[in-house]
């Protein structure tokens, strides 16, 4: 991303996000009945890389112009034609950013949504999915590693290109996976040969896979759907209040001080994170510590409030009262686990606490708005420790 010196865009780009992904998720709920889910996977993953493509296009333009210069910096004369460039590309990241939020939120509340719904006779379906989240934060670390050890910080610019250029490869072959899937479902429902447990479960689902009707989730009750998932999806509410009240921005801010990482070492505490998730993440396909409805409904929620005690060590980190890297990396990784194990509980239990797929769906979509509000809360409550630190 550019460098703006005249605009603090790091600060904005939390707050930016954070907004745009509430809203979308919301409304995703409120007005889901009137697109199918798979149209609305589909469509919000072309507009993603379409939104993806902006920033690249931009410094492809500005390198070639020579308004910034390959280690990221702005090329400017210090006039109002400066200024007045420096803002336009301000505004081209925010909006850009905005659309990715709204995209991803999209995406990824009809996915949990669809797997819910599904989730009846295919009951690790959101698992699995939590699992390509995991995946995908590796991923995505493993790709700024490589784009920072091959070109370097002098070559910025070059690897914004490179990385985001990947990105959009990325999405587009997930794209076509999905699609391959569904129309092989499809298919299946069509042809009567996907087992069914009820006849409402089969109804629900020709209309979740075939559109055939686009009014079945209008009819449920959100009110009585959160009455009987309110425990699981608080729960995932608190957790991620939590991480994201110490992930990453209090992370970041932490110094090396063992092996003098310097530049390298948000990188390094920021993987041990996502390798933790992922292990997180894909424990409860085999290991499930919550597995009877009175686990789901008290221990869950138990372990959740545990859980809040990351913040007060992650303060004590960053104020030096414990110091050393190898602490830093364990607790950042046991945070990462316990998140994504706890987490992907909370979400797999949700939906499970419903009997129609009509109503599992909701569920599912509401878990994610539980989700994404405890992200909200979580980077104001990390924006008010950092101001203090």
């Amino acid at each position: 991303m550019t460098l703006l010196p005249s605009r603090k865009i790091q600060y904005m780009i939390p707050i930016v996000n954070m907004f745009c992904i509430l809203i979308t998720t919301l409304t995703v709920v409120l007005f889901a009945h009137k697109v199918s889910p798979t149209k609305r996977i589909i469509g919000s993953g072309v507009m993603l890389m379409a939104s993806l493509s902006v920033v690249p296009i931009q410094n492809y333009y500005l390198l070639h112009n020579q308004i910034l210069d390959t280690n990221g910096t702005l090329i400017l004369p210090p006039n109002p034609t400066g200024a007045e460039v420096e803002n336009t590309i301000y505004w081209i990241v925010l909006i850009s950013l905005m659309c990715c939020a709204c995209a991803a939120s999209i995406m990824q509340s009809s996915l949990f949504g669809l797997a819910g719904a599904m989730s009846g006779e295919q009951p690790e379906l959101t698992g699995w999915l939590n699992c390509g989240q995991g995946i995908a934060g590796v991923g995505v670390v493993a790709l700024r590693c490589l784009t920072k050890y091959g070109m370097g910080d002098s070559q910025a610019a070059v690897s914004t290109l490179l990385f985001f250029g990947l990105g959009i490869i990325w999405v587009c072959v997930a794209l076509v996976l999905f699609s391959v899937v569904i129309v092989r479902s499809e298919k299946e429902v069509k042809k009567g040969t996907r087992s069914t447990s009820s006849v409402n479960t089969e109804k629900d689902l020709n209309v979740l896979l075939l559109d055939e009707s686009n009014d079945i989730t209008i009819h449920v009750s959100k009110t009585k759907v959160i009455s009987k998932i309110w425990r699981q999806a608080g729960t995932a509410c608190l957790l991620f209040t939590t991480c994201i009240s110490c992930f990453p921005g209090l992370t970041a801010s932490l110094k090396s001080t063992t092996f003098d990482l310097g530049s390298w070492y948000p990188i390094v505490l920021v993987a041990t994170y996502n390798l933790g998730d992922l292990i997180g993440k894909t424990l409860p396909q085999y290991i499930s510590l919550f597995n009877s409805k009175r686990k789901e409904n008290l221990h869950l929620p138990l372990a959740a409030l545990c859980h809040v005690g990351f913040v007060p060590l992650f303060v004590l980190m960053l104020t030096d009262v414990i110091v050393g890297d190898v602490i830093a990396f364990v607790v950042v990784g046991l945070l990462g686990i316990t998140t994504g194990y706890l987490g992907s509980s909370a979400m797999i239990a949700g939906p499970a606490q419903c009997e129609r797929a009509s109503e599992r769906e909701i569920a599912g979509t509401l878990d994610v708005l539980a989700l994404v509000l405890g992200l909200t809360l979580g980077s104001i409550i990390g924006l008010i420790i950092s101001s203090y630190n």
